[in-house]
């Protein structure tokens, strides 16, 4: 059986940049769950008003499935939009179409990428070489006589090769370099069922030092480095999985795992990252992506800050368009909790940027997206638990344009934390952002936008304070806003204000049956097309379907 890693043959020879006859810049890119998709505004009109619309299926069926509509990205002069919640690895048919009396459309073909494949399926490859804490660097790596060092087991092996790590403490720095584009790469691992530990005892930098292409690095305990753990520069199609990773170093942003300048097309799935006597208490990150390329997905993951920590996931140049995941990324499924500033921290270009399903908690923000310069980026189906901003929002005078899109988040908070919507620090510029169908409730301000934007569509949502002194702020601080009088600019014209009566918060925070939430929102193509009842539900758990938990 062929091996389908998403590193083999996923990004580089299924990244499926389509391009269409008469258009060829129009390209689409995928991830496992999602598509993104690019058109020049040439394509299908110089009018950067046009409304772009989306519809695609799987083949063999006959339904069509509306998407949601492409945004214009002035940058570029194109339009750009995404697809999501797919399955991975199965075609898919898109249609973007111009309606009106001068319809155009483009049809084009892709599929999504598949997942990586279970361990089982790395060890049926051929070429192994084991290391032991009691072998010598002078054998030639086999079960019976294995090498001492994981440094001379990479040197050792070629394309293609899988390095098993046996139990025991290895006291070194791991340098991978060589380039292998067009092989297999070479695997690290963790032996089945043992404890392979990389101690970097706050002297060596890094545990695993990158700067290579198509390498995979899998069931290892790592710790104690005085940078970051594992450190990846220019690498293309790397793979982190099912590691333990612990205390990184004291500078401000190392981090467990940095993915820096050059890197794209990365996974980092089922990790669990823990700062527990993390030596430098204002600083480091569990994720960083520091001005990448672009294209990672990160999913699964568990990160445990014990507030030690400064970002769960992070990154920068904050003010730049490659600032955090940058472009075509996937951020889901993760566990994150105890962090000092943000939790996820997705600030740059934010183009084609998804990010869903994440149990966030005990942060001092839920997710900030202070700026999303580009767009567009998707946040759908969060559950942000005593966060206060849940969503940090614009930033300074000039860069909070781009399009955002937040729906079906659950944010609840018992403490004093203006827990819903806020613009950075209280002033920051958002436009071209749209809530639908989210439920806020906590004991302070739900809403607050210091810079008036009248760009923004805000309905549908659950709103809910214990002070309804402090429910919305609309431009000076203190200024407070009724909702009678946001509903008459237009506002929350359909929202819900009342207690959301979740079943058990804050350690369920589902809908009970008697939850004002309950058939209260509104469709949105293509992130609620399975809801239940006579509407879909407002919030991030449908009623009646399993609550995000800090245990998914």
């Amino acid at each position: 059986m062929k091996l389908r890693f998403l590193i083999f043959s996923a990004f580089m020879a299924a990244l499926h940049l389509c391009a269409f006859a008469g258009s060829p810049s129009a390209t689409v890119v995928p991830t496992c769950h999602c598509i993104g998709i690019y058109v020049p505004a040439t394509s299908l009109s110089a009018d950067p008003s046009t409304t772009v619309t989306v519809r695609y299926r799987a083949p063999g069926l006959a339904d069509w499935r509306k998407g949601q509509p492409l945004v214009y990205d002035r940058r570029k002069n194109r339009f750009a939009g995404s697809i999501v919640n797919l399955e991975p690895g199965t075609s898919y048919t898109i249609e973007a179409e111009r309606p009106g009396e001068l319809s155009e459309s483009l049809v084009f073909h892709t599929s999504t990428l598949h997942l990586p494949p279970p361990i089982s399926e790395i060890l049926k490859r051929k070429r192994f070489i084991h290391v032991s804490a009691n072998g010598s660097d002078l054998n030639p790596g086999t079960t019976e006589r294995p090498v001492l060092t994981i440094q001379h087991a990479v040197d050792l092996g070629t394309t293609g090769t899988a390095v098993v790590v046996h139990s025991g403490i290895y006291r070194e720095q791991v340098r991978l370099r060589a380039s292998r584009l067009s092989n297999p790469p070479i695997i690290i691992l963790g032996a089945q069922g043992e404890t392979a530990v990389v101690d970097g005892e706050n002297l060596r930098d890094y545990a695993f030092d990158l700067n290579s292409v198509r390498d995979f690095i899998h069931g290892l305990t790592l710790r104690n480095t005085r940078r970051s753990i594992i450190r990846a520069t220019n690498c293309r199609d790397l793979v982190i999985t099912s590691n333990t990773l612990t205390d990184p170093g004291r500078h401000y942003f190392d981090s467990a795992i940095e993915i820096c300048p050059g890197c794209a097309d990365t996974v980092i799935q089922g990790n669990i990252i823990k700062f527990v006597n993390h030596p430098y208490t204002s600083g480091g990150m569990g994720i960083s992506l520091r001005n990448t390329e672009g294209h990672h997905m990160i999913f699964e993951n568990f990160i445990i800050g014990n507030g030690l920590v400064k970002d769960g996931i992070g990154g920068e140049n904050n003010f730049g368009i490659k600032g955090g995941p940058y472009r075509d990324s996937d951020i889901y499924d993760n566990t994150i909790s105890g962090c000092q500033d943000d939790a996820i921290e997705s600030e740059g270009g934010g183009i084609n940027v998804r990010i869903w399903g994440n149990h966030l908690s005990n942060s001092l923000v839920g997710l900030a997206l202070a700026p999303v310069i580009v767009g567009p980026t998707y946040v759908w189906r969060n559950v942000v638990l005593n966060c206060g901003p849940a969503f940090k929002l614009g930033e300074g005078d000039h860069l909070g344009h781009g399009f955002l899109f937040l729906y079906h988040n659950t944010a609840w908070s018992n403490g004093t934390q203006n827990g819903g919507y806020a613009g950075s620090g209280g002033k920051g510029l958002f436009e071209h952002v749209t809530g639908r169908n989210n439920l806020i409730s906590n004991n302070g301000l739900v809403f607050y936008d210091r810079r008036k934007s009248a760009t923004n569509s805000f309905d549908y949502d659950l709103l809910h304070s214990t002070n309804p002194k402090r429910f919305l702020e609309w431009g000076a601080k203190g200024t407070r806003l009724s909702l009678a009088a946001a509903r008459a600019m237009g506002f929350w014209v359909h929202a819900v204000a009342a207690d959301p009566l979740l079943v058990a918060p804050p350690n369920d925070l589902s809908l009970s049956p008697e939850s004002p939430a309950v058939d209260s929102g509104t469709i949105l193509p293509n992130f609620n097309d399975n809801y239940t009842g006579k509407a879909p539900d407002i919030g991030a758990i449908e009623y009646g379907k399993k609550s995000i938990t800090q245990n998914h």
